[in-house]
């Protein structure tokens, strides 16, 4: 709950909060250190929805909820069995599916495909299943992801790695 820098054992002077912030309503925070008050303070910004308050009241709720839920431990178990999964599924093909960063945040890339052209084809593949990952670009991990989810996305993988795999023997 208190950002990356806690979570890797720093402490940031500034860090940015965006999104999650309020479960992707309009809002952000930047928080720093006392040090770096008169600095920002002499800093002229603006917005355009300063006047609303249903983004204030929905990251209330949301970090409320985050809270309740131990969001930062959940993500990171939900994300581990996933990412696991999906290491498993390739390699049951052949594939060496790097998963790296951290599990609530992970990037995918099929390591043993110097042309990234294979990789762009098994996520074509698992998204004409409806697994809608990217092809480069960190993945997200939500709390709303059921265990049920994450089997259903290892199934489609493996269906997706078969595909490949068949095409490309």
């Amino acid at each position: 709950m208190a950002g990356s820098d806690h979570y890797f054992g720093f402490k940031a002077d500034l860090i940015c909060f965006c999104k999650a912030l309020a479960n992707g309503y309009n809002v952000s925070a930047l928080c720093g250190r006392d040090f770096l008050k008169s600095s920002v303070s002499s800093l002229s910004y603006t917005g355009s929805y300063w006047m609303s308050a249903v983004p204030f009241a929905a990251g209330i709720a949301c970090i409320n909820k985050m809270k309740k839920l131990g969001c930062p431990q959940l993500l990171i178990e939900k994300g581990t069995k996933l990412k696991n999964g999906l290491v498993t599924t390739a390699l049951k093909y052949g594939y060496d599916l790097h998963v790296s960063g951290v599990p609530s945040l992970f990037y995918l890339r099929i390591a043993d495909d110097p042309t990234l052209m294979l990789h762009q084809e098994w996520i074509a593949e698992c998204v004409k299943r409806g697994v809608f990952f990217t092809n480069h670009h960190n993945h997200f991990i939500n709390a709303s992801l059921s265990d049920k989810d994450i089997d259903e996305t290892l199934e489609v993988a493996d269906e997706a790695f078969k595909v490949v795999r068949e095409r490309h023997s």
